[in-house]
């Protein structure tokens, strides 16, 4: 998954510090993983998942849930990891991904839809098991699963494609349960 030989140019993000994010973010950013991310160089050809609810008629858009736009991914192995457990304590697999990704109502309402991208050129983005978060609606949310947080994917706000990744598949994870 880490891209480490035959770089060309510098990779997306290579030069981003958390100093840059203003207080409150990077709080928010640093806080959402257990312990310090470590940064990782991805290559392209890497898949990355995230869950989004879309905007519906006049509601407003919920912050977290653009594609390109949006910065909390996860890897097509914590993808395996959350459909297996789900199957194994017969509950949906968006209950299980909130679950161990640690997605709070207010971040994402109710994850409908799946969507995944493909880096097109090398990215930086950093790695580090979710921490636990508490919702108002769901209680404690343990977290432990790897997420990715990339600062920026070189689009404007509701981007589907860029120069670094691309929307590669939009869908329903409808499980039946």
């Amino acid at each position: 998954m880490a891209y480490t030989t035959g770089m060309t140019s510098q990779p997306l993000n290579a030069d981003f510090e958390f100093s840059q994010l203003s207080d409150r973010l990077r709080q928010e950013v640093l806080a959402a993983f257990q312990g310090t991310p470590r940064k990782v160089t991805f290559a392209p050809g890497v898949m990355f998942y995230r869950w989004v609810t879309p905007r519906k008629g006049d509601s407003p858009e919920l912050s977290g849930n653009g594609v390109l736009d949006g910065r909390w991914w996860f890897s097509m192995e914590v993808w395996n990891h959350i459909t297996r457990a789900a199957f194994r304590k017969n509950t949906p697999i968006r209950n299980a991904a909130r679950s161990k990704l640690a997605v709070t109502t207010a971040f994402n309402r109710e994850m409908e839809y799946m969507c995944r991208i493909v880096l097109q050129a090398p990215v930086c983005g950093w790695v580090g098991p979710a921490s636990a978060q508490h919702d108002p609606t769901r209680g404690r949310l343990p977290g432990g699963s790897e997420q990715i947080y990339f600062p920026s994917l070189a689009v404007a706000a509701g981007g589907m494609f860029s120069s670094v990744a691309r929307l590669d598949w939009w869908g329903y994870p409808d499980d039946g349960r």
